[in-house]
């Protein structure tokens, strides 16, 4: 299967950090005479591959996939870090590995798991399922939702309308029109009583009381500890949550004081102490206290989430350090 080269390197340019867990070595994706390949964070490459990649390192593991017969649908399997297959690409459907394994499909139709190994450790039947996250994975049945443990035990039934990931204990769900939070007995420990949720990260979670209205954090006990003010809202990251006031964006603290006013067009979350921001079109990085450490100038900034951040401007796309400096720089 071929990929148009820009659409190819905005994809990669674009893998950035949703606030999910990560474990992703200091491996990076790039073109490399015209092949995708890795570097290290100090631009040397590592190795290229035939496949195509799909994701970043987990675990030590990259997904990608490959044409087994010719006009078949590709198969998707694992590469380790020196870019040897150590997982056939066998499967119909796959995710990168989360807490130690990956959800796959021979079928495309029914998802199982599997070890770093390729071993299956769960059998494949289920329809609708997550990742797994400190020790259990969603999964859906007849509409419901619930979890599984690492041996596929239904540990919490399928009783909810929807629900998310476990995060510092606590998995957000829905029951008819409101979410709350259950622990991981799926015991409701914060009542169904918000129109839209966010997962906990240090602390606390950003919520809405109703769907019209603004965005505000409870801690843990579901006491509301930043009181409903932002029309935007995000998890808090190294202390600091991105919000909005209005059209523009800034970062809070935990108390909600506004340690960077909102002043810039876009936001991400701060990571290794910087945070991509826009203003004007253009993409720079500040730091904690909002001053520009790196000059906007990009028309796309990833996060500094590992040692370097993926950028791109008209010309050219590549990766820079903290310092801004390249590292890797091709031409579009």
């Amino acid at each position: 299967m071929k990929v148009p080269t820009l659409l190819f390197c905005l994809t990669l340019l674009c893998s950035v950090v949703i606030g999910q867990r990560v474990d992703q070595p200091d491996l990076f994706q790039v073109l490399s005479n015209g092949k995708t390949g890795f570097i290290d964070k100090s631009g040397k490459v590592i190795f290229t591959t035939d496949f195509e990649v799909l994701g970043d390192f987990q675990n030590g593991l990259c997904r990608v996939s490959r044409e087994i017969k010719p006009e078949s649908s590709p198969k998707q399997g694992f590469i380790d870090q020196a870019g040897k297959i150590v997982i056939e690409a066998r499967f119909a459907s796959a995710s990168n590995f989360s807490d130690g394994l990956a959800a796959v499909s021979l079928d495309g139709e029914l998802f199982g798991f599997i070890d770093p190994h390729g071993s299956v450790v769960i059998e494949p039947h289920f329809r609708e399922i997550g990742d797994f996250n400190e020790g259990l994975a969603r999964v859906n049945d007849a509409g419901k939702s619930g979890y599984i443990d690492k041996t596929g035990r239904l540990v919490v039934p399928g009783k909810f309308d929807q629900a998310g990931d476990f995060t510092e204990g606590l998995a957000w769900v829905r029951v008819g029109p409101t979410a709350g939070y259950i622990d991981k007995s799926g015991e409701i420990v914060i009542a169904p009583a918000f129109a839209e949720v966010l997962w906990f990260s240090e602390g606390l979670a950003g919520v809405k009381l109703s769907r019209e209205g603004l965005w505000g954090y409870i801690d843990k006990t579901g006491q509301m500890v930043v009181k409903p003010q932002f029309r935007n809202a995000y998890p808090f990251s190294e202390g600091l949550a991105r919000v909005s006031l209005g059209e523009k964006f800034g970062f809070i603290d935990r108390s909600g004081k506004a340690v960077v006013p909102p002043q810039f067009d876009l936001a991400d979350d701060f990571s290794n102490g910087l945070a991509a921001v826009s203003r004007n079109g253009l993409w720079g990085y500040i730091d904690r206290t909002g001053k520009f450490v790196i000059q906007p100038q990009f028309v796309f900034a990833g996060s500094f989430a590992r040692s370097l951040a993926s950028v791109s401007t008209e010309s050219a796309l590549g990766y820079i350090d903290r310092n801004g400096k390249y590292v890797w720089k091709s031409s579009r």
